[in-house]
Parts: C-alpha cells; sequence; structure tokens
C-alpha cells in the first residue's frame, strides 16, 4: 500500500479528537526503547539490578542509595554492623519519592518503566505549555518534541565549544536521576502554572495548590530552581495585585493561607533532615557556613560574571527584543512577560539566596539556572516570531511536521545507538562484574550476610541495593558515617590489602585533572569535605604547596569540586595509617577489587580466601569457610 499524504494526514486526524495522549505515548515510547533493547540484546544474560545501575544515564546510579534508605525509613544506615550512630542521612525526597513509591511496591525493574514515564511527563508538559501559548495541536505535538531534542541538536551544533550551550545541553532535560530527570519536570511544570496563572483574573484555589505542591517539591529536589520559582511567582502576584487582576479580601487571604500551609506541610520533612542531618555528611555535601565578608565576596564575583560582555550584549538584544514585542505584538506580549520574569528571576535568585542564608553548597548550579532560564526564554522568543510569521505558517504544514518529528526521531536514536556502542567498547568490566555476581549467585551464597570490601561505586551500589550489612569501604555520599569511622575504614582497608605507606600517600595527594585540582580516588571517600577553591579550603588552611595554593586562591568560588587536602590533614591521615593497629579489623567476606595504579599492589592472603574470579578488569576473593 502506498502512503500518500492525505493518507497521512488522515492518520494524525484519527488520533487527534483522543487528544495528545496517543500521539505522546507513541513518541515517548520512540525515544524510550532503543537504549533498553540494545542493552537487552548486548548482554542478555545481565542480572536487572547491574543492569539497571549500568545503563542508569551517566552516574545517576550514585543516587540509587537514597531510593532505598527512603523505601526502608532507615536514614542512619552506616552499612558497619558493629557500629552504631543516630545520625540521618540528608535526602533529597521531593526528587525521590516516586521513585522510592515504585520501588517499594515493583522493585528495581521499576526504574525503567519511570523512564518512560518521565519522557512522557515531560513531552505533555510542554504541550501543554504551548497550548497555553496558543500554538495549535500539531505545532504544540512537534514543539514538544523539538524541545526533547533539543539538548542532543545543541551538542551536535555546538562546532565552537560554548560553554553556555555545553551548560545548557547538561542542564536542560536528559535521563540522569533524579536531576534534571525528575528535578527539571517540577520545574517545567511550574512555568506551565505560571503561564496560567498569570493568564487568571481571579485566584484560583486549584492554581494555587498546585504551584505550593509544586514548588514544595521543587525546595526538596532542586533549591536552586525553587528560588526562581518564587521570585517569579512573587513578581507575578505583585503585578497582578498592582494591575488590580485580584484584591486582597477575606476570602483570597483564605486561600493563600491554605496554599502556604500545603507547602509548609509538604517541606517539613526534608526541613527535619537538614536540621538533624548528620554534620559529616552534610560537610562531605559541600555546606559550608558564610559569615558577611564571605557574602560580599560571592556576591562581588557574581557580578563580575554577570557583567561581562558578552552576557551585556545578550542583555541589550533581550531588552530590544522586549520593547519590540510590548509596543508591536500586545496580543501575545503577557504570555511572553512570563518567560521574562522567569529570566530575571534566576539572576536575581543567587543575591536573595546570599542575603537571608548563612550556610551554601555548589553555588555553580545558580549560574547553570541562569543559563538554562536565558535559552530557554531565547527558545520562547524564537517560536513567537515564527509563530507570527505569516509566510512560515502557511509553507509549514502538517506533512512537514510530521517528516520533522521523523528526521528529529532519527536522529535522536542514532545519538542512542552511537552513545551505545560507546559503552560497547568498556564492556569488558561490565561483562566480568556480571560473571562474578553469576558465580556467587551459582555457589547459592545469601550474598546480604556478605561483608564486601571494594573501591568500585557500581559494586558498592550494587551491595547496598542487595541489603549488605557491612561495607567496608564506602563512597562519602551513600551513608552518614562520621569523619572518625570513614578515616578508619579506609586506613584498616588498606592495612589489611597489605598497601604501603606509599600506596596510601599516593592515593590521597593532590592531583591535577583538567582545569582543576582533583584526585577522584580520595574524592569518592571524602566528597566535599576537602573542596577548595578562592571561597573556602578545609578549616580556611593555607597549608598547601605553593603551586597548588596559588591556583586555590585564583580558582572561581564556582569550583565547588576542586579538591584538595592540605598537607597536616594529609600528615594526619598517613601518621593514622603507620601507627594503626588492624588486629581487631574484620575480615571482609567478599572482596572485588578493580585494576588500578594502587589497589594492583594489593596482597590478598591465600590461606584465608580463594580467588572465585580474576581476569582482565576485575578479581574476586571469597573466604574459605565460604567457597
Amino acid at each position: 500500500m502506498k502512503y500518500s499524504k492525505n493518507n497521512i494526514l488522515s492518520i494524525t486526524e484519527i488520533f487527534k479528537p483522543k487528544g495528545p495522549l496517543v500521539i505522546l505515548v507513541m513518541l515517548s515510547l520512540s525515544l524510550f526503547l532503543l537504549k533498553w533493547l540494545l542493552s537487552f540484546y548486548y548482554f542478555p544474560d545481565e542480572k536487572i539490578t547491574m543492569r539497571i545501575i549500568n545503563d542508569s544515564h551517566e552516574d545517576s546510579y550514585m543516587y540509587f542509595h537514597y531510593i532505598k534508605s527512603f523505601s526502608e525509613m532507615n536514614f542512619s544506615n552506616i552499612y558497619n554492623a558493629p557500629s552504631l550512630q543516630a545520625d540521618l542521612k540528608v535526602l533529597p525526597l521531593g526528587g525521590i519519592f516516586i521513585h522510592t513509591i515504585f520501588f517499594k511496591i515493583f522493585g528495581i525493574i521499576s526504574f525503567i518503566f519511570l523512564e518512560f514515564i518521565s519522557i512522557f511527563s515531560f513531552l505533555f508538559i510542554y504541550f501543554s505549555i504551548f497550548k497555553k501559548l496558543k500554538f495549535n495541536f500539531e505545532y504544540s505535538i512537534f514543539l514538544s518534541l523539538l524541545c526533547f531534542s533539543l539538548p542532543f541538536i545543541a551538542s551536535e551544533a555546538n562546532f565552537l565549544d560554548i560553554p553556555e550551550i555545553n551548560t545548557f545541553v547538561a542542564n536542560f532535560y536528559n535521563l540522569r536521576f533524579p536531576r534534571p530527570l525528575i528535578a527539571n519536570l517540577f520545574f517545567f511544570y511550574f512555568i506551565y502554572l505560571l503561564v496560567k496563572f498569570n493568564l487568571e483574573t481571579s485566584l484560583n484555589m486549584r492554581t494555587l495548590s498546585k504551584l505550593a505542591i509544586i514548588l514544595s517539591l521543587s525546595f526538596s529536589s532542586f533549591y536552586f530552581l525553587f528560588f526562581t520559582e518564587v521570585i517569579a511567582l512573587s513578581i507575578i502576584s505583585l503585578l497582578k495585585i498592582k494591575e488590580g487582576f485580584f484584591l486582597i479580601n477575606k476570602k483570597n487571604l483564605s486561600k493563600l493561607f491554605f496554599s502556604l500551609c500545603i507547602f509548609i506541610i509538604l517541606i517539613a520533612p526534608f526541613l527535619y533532615f537538614i536540621i538533624n542531618g548528620s554534620e559529616a555528611h552534610l560537610q562531605r555535601m559541600g555546606i559550608i557556613e558564610i559569615d558577611f565578608s564571605d557574602k560580599i565576596f560571592l556576591i562581588k564575583h557574581y557580578f563580575s560574571q554577570l557583567l561581562n560582555v558578552k552576557l551585556l550584549l545578550i542583555y541589550v538584544i533581550l531588552i530590544i527584543i522586549f520593547f519590540n514585542i510590548k509596543k508591536n505584538y500586545k496580543k501575545d506580549f503577557k504570555n511572553i512577560f512570563v518567560f521574562y520574569i522567569i529570566f530575571i528571576s534566576s539572576i536575581l535568585s543567587p543575591i536573595i539566596f546570599l542575603l537571608i542564608t548563612n550556610k551554601i553548597s555548589v553555588l555553580y548550579h545558580f549560574n547553570n539556572t541562569v543559563v538554562l532560564c536565558t535559552l530557554i526564554l531565547f527558545l520562547v522568543i524564537f517560536l513567537f516570531f515564527l509563530k507570527n510569521s505569516t509566510k512560515v505558517f502557511v509553507y509549514i504544514k502538517n506533512i512537514h511536521l510530521i517528516s520533522f518529528s521523523l528526521f528529529f526521531l532519527i536522529f535522536f536514536n542514532i545519538n542512542i545507538f552511537n552513545d551505545y556502542n560507546k559503552k560497547i567498547i568498556n564492556k569488558d568490566n561490565r561483562n566480568e562484574r556480571n560473571k562474578i555476581f553469576q558465580i556467587l549467585s551459582d555457589k547459592n551464597i545469601k550474598i546480604n550476610n556478605l561483608s564486601l570490601l571494594t573501591f568500585d561505586n557500581k559494586v558498592m551500589t550494587w551491595a547496598i541495593l542487595n541489603n549488605f550489612k557491612n561495607i567496608n569501604i564506602l563512597d562519602g555520599q551513600f551513608s552518614p558515617r562520621s569523619h572518625d569511622l570513614t578515616d578508619k575504614s579506609l586506613v584498616e582497608s588498606f592495612k589489611f590489602l597489605k598497601l604501603e605507606v606509599l600506596d596510601f600517600q599516593k592515593f590521597i595527594e593532590n592531583k591535577k585533572r583538567g582545569y582543576r585540582y582533583l584526585n577522584v580516588d580520595a574524592r569518592s571517600i571524602y566528597w566535599l569535605k576537602y573542596q577548595a577553591n578562592s571561597s573556602v579550603t578545609f578549616e580556611d588552611s593555607t597549608d598547601f604547596d605553593s603551586e597548588v595554593l596559588n591556583f586555590i586562591k585564583t580558582s572561581s568560588p564556582y569550583y565547588s569540586h576542586q579538591f584538595a587536602i592540605p598537607k597536616f590533614e594529609q600528615k594526619r591521615l598517613t601518621k593514622m595509617f603507620m601507627e594503626y593497629d588492624n588486629e581487631t579489623f574484620k575480615k571482609p567476606d567478599l572482596i572485588i577489587l578493580s585494576n588500578h595504579n594502587i589497589l594492583d599492589n594489593a596482597k590478598i592472603d591465600p590461606e584465608q580466601y580463594c580467588t572465585i574470579y580474576k581476569q582482565k578488569t576485575l578479581r574476586a576473593y571469597l573466604k574459605k569457610n565460604i567457597c
């Protein structure tokens, strides 16, 4: 059967009366399926837990421990069986609660299903936004797909390697959990609600309730976006009051009070974790206290970033466009104005945040939010002018929209295919992990009864999801372990592996990596405890080699992930290693080590352990009484 234009258009007409859901579901499946089909094709025998860890986007698996903790309502697990610790791990509740509910009901397989749901939610939200902006059905469908594909298009088109484009690609939307996979959906839905709120002529309780819920979820998942949201909502509200769209009366005040109550109730659990959270865990997450002089320094630095020539040019362009739209396109100005407010709010948010808080963490996310909101504004403006260009809209018929949609789908899936082929290059490590777990399964060993020693974050995540009670070495994010226990676990493990003091010193030494100092080995243990930039160092120390210190002093305060351990701390840890008596160390049941320039020197006692696996990238050992 030959398909003509009319045939294709008739197909769209069949779906159209049923609303956008059918089409959006089909598009979501087209965007979702290929990655998982490739996964099952190339790794047919892989266990589901490791499959999801391996095929989660980038470092998403590093946040799975939050879901496990939340599902068990166990927020103080330090995976050190003999130890007791009451301190709480701080969880990004808003970003993980949906996954937690599904994980509790359906298990780890739910992560795959929720990836599909997230893609569908993105498309549906943007479809709804474009409908609110007066685009027709077909264009709203097409533009939602375009927006989803935009990071991939921008990445391929960024031949000049423009940093702002790279920031947009990383922060607009992708499948990295929980941000932007979940957190950004809250932000996009907020945009929809704000457009809706701005068009309403009276206070709608339903809209207010939704705004309260979304704001609470944003606050407890990614507060950098929350500050932009709450400032934008405040500005729009004040303007609506000034223009007389709604009155300050008893009825409206009761609506606002009820909405505020919803917000406070929903953020209360997150605030509880913040107030009662482990100081050590908060420090490793990068939370630092600041005083007035710190605030002045950070605000000055922020303004110096804002007022560079490139950004000033962008501001001028946006101002010119603003007045042009206001003068010539009054009918559409109200909607476009909302996106200007969001853009301005993103610029104001770090200033207001710094003024009201005495603690900060990873401030560069505010800059990323400004870039995100700026490019969203430019996108909306571009589409607005396109919409008002009669010639363009006459030319681009439904058949063309379908063709463009197919092109984006093909382009996206080619990108997925290429990315997965890059993964296949490192398949040895993946296959070897699976073989180790298969050996353990074949031996009918109750793995949750084992104690584990590994430096592999993916194996740690696998162990946590499989209910291991004792994990010797643990990534600094994964538990609220005290600093003392973290140091002790590292030293004990190095001693047990019969590594020398030079190996230990190499493990904790400061190393230049790319544009910053970053020792990935030590950072995985201590995370942001030893962040180092022009704003902060550990205990405000200047005890570094001159080369390291000079670099730190001139580095941006936004280099939150720059990592450098002061010399006095390196000496303390080295002394601890040299003097530590390891006689009381409880030897692990299972050891899994990857090839590493330091760990390759490890020596496992053949009298106590049998080698169950040793190949190209991994080796594994079991206690002899178990194997």
